[in-house]
């Protein structure tokens, strides 16, 4: 399955959204609520219970993930960084890797991050 990008998308980043397309990985947080499940719980215990795995870990859930490197291939404000990262990736696609994975840890933070107003930071940060 050949997907249509712009020419400015960087080739590996492409083969790695081909690959996730071609074979799926399965979804660790599916697989979860299936196991809880088959052990007796309720189908609303175990969403809740796999959303709140979900929203510890520290890797975005497969599905997502290829939706993530779809926008970062097609959205026309990524060309600039992708080209500036070409420039400096020269004889390896580790940057490319590495951008990746620093987008995917920021939302995967923002999520574990607790969501306090300010006041409740102070309170919670520097309380004794």
């Amino acid at each position: 399955m050949k997907n249509k990008f712009p020419k400015w998308a960087p080739a590996v980043l492409v083969n790695l959204y081909e690959i996730h397309l071609e074979k799926p990985i399965p979804d660790r947080y599916e697989l979860l609520e299936e196991a809880l499940l088959r052990k007796g719980f309720t189908s609303e215990q175990a969403k809740a219970k796999a959303k709140k795995e979900t929203d510890k870990s520290y890797f975005l859930p497969e599905r997502e993930k290829t939706q993530l490197i779809q926008k970062l291939l097609t959205d026309d404000r990524m060309e600039s960084v992708w080209r500036a990262i070409g420039k400096r990736a020269s004889k390896s696609n580790r940057p490319y890797h590495e951008v990746l994975h620093g987008i995917e840890h920021a939302i995967t933070g923002w999520r574990r991050d607790l969501k306090l107003s300010a006041t409740d930071k102070r309170a919670y940060y520097f309380s004794a």
